[in-house]
């Protein structure tokens, strides 16, 4: 017993060691519960204000990338709308440019063909005027008209020999200048001439006649044949042409011009137009 007392005796002076004990272990677990709520809460808070943020950021420039996107796609459709505006305004002022070159080229070449056949209205005047042939410049041709007591024969279809020098005038000025003529043959469905019933029924018949018969003097006089043509006339212009006064009675040459202007198809005039070839 002494020998286990002694061992016991040093012990006596060394502090006994302190054992955790339960109530001290639940008080720790419980401040790191504490902690880690609490750091939660910071991190949720935290999270909420980086995701506000993002909110914020975000939805603004997703309005804002839409506006751009939507102005790019009008700026685009514009910029398309104006090349197209301007490829039509081109087409169109070549389109006018053409049509007024076409308008000044006509009115150039009108005033031309007027020139040219004022120049020959002026040359054949004063020969043709003694024939009974009257010269009008209208509508771009010049309107040769001769008289039928002159310029037909006494059987009412043939051209006559003052018709017949009227018609080399005309054929020497027509291939100097390089014309073209188209003799009217006025329509027709009154009776012929007493003179010509044998040979004709109407006078629009006579009328044909007589134009084949200058068309085939111009020919032998020496105009080209494919410069030469026959047209109808309406027959309200043959009725509506002035009628010639009465030749003086007594010599052989009135009575002659008489018996034409009795044989002419309501007295109307022969009338040759003349343009440009």
């Amino acid at each position: 017993m002494a020998r286990h007392d002694a061992l016991d005796e040093p012990m006596a002076g060394v502090p006994a060691p302190r054992v955790s004990s339960g109530p001290i272990l639940l008080s720790s677990t419980t401040t790191i519960s504490r902690i880690s709520w609490r750091q939660l809460g910071w991190l949720a808070i935290a999270a909420a204000g980086v995701g506000f943020a993002l909110y914020l950021y975000l939805f603004p420039y997703r309005q804002l990338t839409n506006a751009l996107e939507g102005s790019s796609r009008e700026l685009r459709q514009e910029r398309s709308d104006g090349h197209e505006l301007a490829a039509d305004r081109d087409r169109l002022k070549a389109t006018v440019d053409k049509v007024e070159a076409s308008e000044r080229e006509k009115a150039a070449a009108a005033a031309k063909n007027r020139e040219l056949l004022e120049a020959m209205a002026a040359q054949l005047k004063p020969p043709l005027q003694e024939l009974g042939v009257k010269l009008s410049i209208e509508d771009g041709h010049m309107l040769v008209s001769l008289s039928p007591d002159k310029a037909i024969d006494r059987n009412g279809i043939d051209v006559s020999g003052e018709g017949n020098a009227a018609l080399k005038i005309l054929a020497g000025a027509m291939k100097r200048n390089g014309t073209m003529a188209r003799i009217k043959a006025p329509f027709g469905a009154a009776p012929a001439p007493k003179q010509l019933r044998s040979l004709f029924a109407t006078v629009g018949e006579v009328a044909a006649v007589r134009a084949a018969r200058v068309m085939s003097a111009l020919e032998s006089a020496g105009v080209a044949p494919d410069h030469l043509t026959i047209v109808g006339g309406s027959e309200n212009a043959a009725k509506d042409a002035p009628k010639p006064p009465p030749p003086a009675r007594g010599s052989r040459r009135n009575r002659r011009a008489q018996a034409a202007a009795a044989a002419s198809p309501g007295n109307e005039r022969l009338d040759i137009e003349v343009e440009p070839g």
